[in-house]
């Protein structure tokens, strides 16, 4: 299947775009709003192919969008009583991209399913700079075992996930399954190696605070 799509918008400036003057303290940064940003207009065109085999899916997509008056948040290295400041501003961007996907899932594999995906933008201004606060790319598998059962017990799973972009590595564990019709227990692990890390996204970035690092949960799930 292939899908080809152009598409036009625009967007006003929001209000904290506009007069924002002080401190976010959630963000932990100074914002500067700019009174005279102008609406956003974007022209973006996608494409992407879509096969599905007995074994599986495959998907891939492609975009491009080109937006007049881009609004974004601009840090601009001054800093006032230990907080950052950033000013928003506009400009001619244009941003690209792909996504892809991969689900591996075969007939005589009865329980077991395999996917992957990996995403990608690049984004920059009018001067060819690349702009701020974009992610990175990503590539994101997981492998899986569901719908399992062992004596009374039903819908049993397991499966692992592995992330990987500049930010971190991370694999991730989970486990549990149905005791009875209304009683469910899960096992999950998050970060299993404990890295440490700052996403590029976070907002306690600029205070140098990084994300939690292995972190065990159990859940009992009750349905009434």
């Amino acid at each position: 299947v292939l899908r080809l799509g152009v598409a036009h918008s625009e967007r006003a400036p929001g209000m904290a775009e506009l007069y924002s003057q002080g401190i976010h303290y959630s963000a932990f940064r100074i914002e500067l709003g700019e009174v005279d940003l102008k609406k956003e207009r974007s022209f973006n065109v996608e494409s992407s192919m879509e096969w599905t085999p007995a074994w599986g899916r495959l998907e891939v997509s492609l975009y491009q969008n080109a937006i007049d008056d881009f609004v974004f948040l601009q840090p601009n290295g001054v800093a006032l009583d230990g907080w950052a400041v950033h000013t928003w501003e506009a400009t001619d961007a244009l941003f690209q991209g792909t996504e892809a996907s991969l689900q591996v899932a075969p007939e005589q594999w009865e329980h077991v399913r395999a996917e992957a995906v990996f995403s990608f933008v690049d984004a920059r201004d009018r001067n060819g700079e690349v702009l701020p606060f974009i992610p990175p790319a990503t590539l994101r598998s997981t492998v899986g075992w569901t719908n399992g059962q062992a004596g009374r017990l039903s819908g049993l799973f397991a499966n692992a996930v592995w992330s990987h972009s500049r930010d971190a590595s991370l694999l991730h564990l989970a486990a549990g399954g149905k005791i009875n019709e209304s009683i469910a227990l899960n096992l999950s692990v998050q970060n299993l190696l404990n890295a440490e890390f700052i996403p590029t996204m976070s907002l306690l970035r600029t205070l140098g605070i990084p994300e939690p690092g292995r972190n065990v949960r159990v859940q009992l799930a009750w349905t009434f």
